[in-house]
């Protein structure tokens, strides 16, 4: 199941289910929160502070964003949360590979990222983003989110459908089917992330949007770091484009606090088979 977002709109529901009834753990000032979420067979939920700089003080609205350290789609809302100035708490998902809604913030779907803000619940990335500039925003655009044109939004559709992909050959990976991985059902999944990319290269000067920081280029360099922090590319092939107007936007703040690189240990804490075995 793709961890996050694409295959489709998300929803946007007030009082949506409830929120998990497991413990709470708060984490202390330290710049990236650090615990484990498993207490014996017990799934634990942790709640962190939102690790940017100074660390901002918990909103007391109960603002919640279920994911994972190096969800891509996460990574959307976590840097539009960061340019809006809005504080939010972490939760992260206690077991990946889970059946179980809870575990993912209700969503019945089994994917992140998931917003509770207050008595609202939100699902899917762009969905979620869509949500935090209608109400925190005030109409200003700063994104270019609500003037996408339609070819800015087959990109932005392009650049979901390579994330998710993506995450497809991780997670067969991580079920023990590595084996498996010549099999057409995953040569797909990699013939969408190539052409995706190049489809993207050749096309995306001539549409993207005139703003120094618009939201197709926060999904472009979550896409591509992630791609590249997985080792998911063809080295044989060069994407000048891609690798220039990423650069452009890789010593923002927002950016780099929440870069694959910054978040990998923090990953292998809370997911510790993760962790590379040494031979």
């Amino acid at each position: 199941m793709i961890a996050g977002g694409a295959g489709g709109e998300g929803v946007g529901l007030d009082a949506g289910p409830a929120a998990p009834t497991v413990p709470s753990i708060v984490v202390d000032t330290m710049p990236r929160a650090r615990a484990c979420l498993a207490v014996g067979t017990a799934a634990v939920y942790a709640r962190f502070p939102v690790p940017w700089g100074q660390r901002m003080k918990t909103d007391t609205t109960g603002r919640v964003l279920y994911l994972t350290p190096l969800s891509h789609f996460s990574r959307k809302v976590r840097i539009v949360l960061r340019e809006l100035g809005l504080a939010c708490d972490e939760s992260y998902v206690p077991n990946l590979l889970s059946a179980d809604p809870a575990d993912f913030g209700g969503n019945p779907i089994l994917r992140v990222p998931v917003l509770r803000d207050g008595a609202s619940w939100v699902v899917e990335s762009d969905q979620i983003v869509r949500y935090l500039l209608e109400t925190y925003d005030h109409g200003s655009d700063r994104f270019a989110f609500f003037s996408m044109t339609t070819a800015q939004r087959n990109a932005l559709s392009i650049l979901s459908a390579v994330m998710g992909a993506d995450v497809e050959l991780i997670l067969s990976k991580r079920s023990g089917l590595a084996d498996q991985a010549s099999w057409l059902y995953f040569a797909r999944y990699r013939d969408v992330i190539e052409h995706g990319l190049a489809w993207i290269e050749g096309n995306a000067a001539m549409i993207w949007p005139a703003v120094e920081f618009s939201y197709l280029d926060i999904a472009l360099l979550c896409m591509w770091d992630h791609l590249r922090h997985g080792k998911m590319l063809n080295e044989t092939v060069s994407y000048p484009w891609i690798d220039a107007r990423t650069l452009r936007h890789a010593a923002r703040a927002s950016v780099a606090a929440t870069a694959p690189e910054q978040m990998q240990s923090l990953q292998w804490e809370l997911y510790p088979s993760q962790r590379p075995t040494r031979e």
